[in-house]
């Protein structure tokens, strides 16, 4: 799983807003077995809290904003067999190493 977080810069603000960008890049056995990738974010600090993707060239990118990062974002890959798999990562940590 990957991540960027961007600082917005704009009007002068209390607290700073966040341009989440999360993505995944599975395995080169299962890309083309995962038929779409769900984000739920634990914090509603970062909006829409919930989000899906099935764009496999794009990685199943998807956008967010928040005043902070979520502290879990739970991933649930669904393949192209009816399986689903979830697993949760760190989101704060996610986006520290970006």
């Amino acid at each position: 799983m990957k991540g960027k977080a961007t600082k917005i810069k704009g009007a002068e603000r209390t607290k700073p807003l966040y341009h989440f960008v999360v993505w995944v890049e599975p395995p080169t056995a299962l890309q083309g077995r995962v038929a779409g990738v769900s984000y739920d974010f634990s914090s509603p600090a970062v909006q829409p809290q919930s989000q899906a993707s099935s764009d496999q060239t794009s990685g199943f990118k998807i956008n967010a904003a928040g005043l902070a990062c979520a502290d879990e974002i739970t991933v649930t890959l669904r393949f192209d067999d009816g399986r689903v798999e979830k697993t949760n990562i760190d989101g704060c940590e996610l986006f520290n190493k970006a």
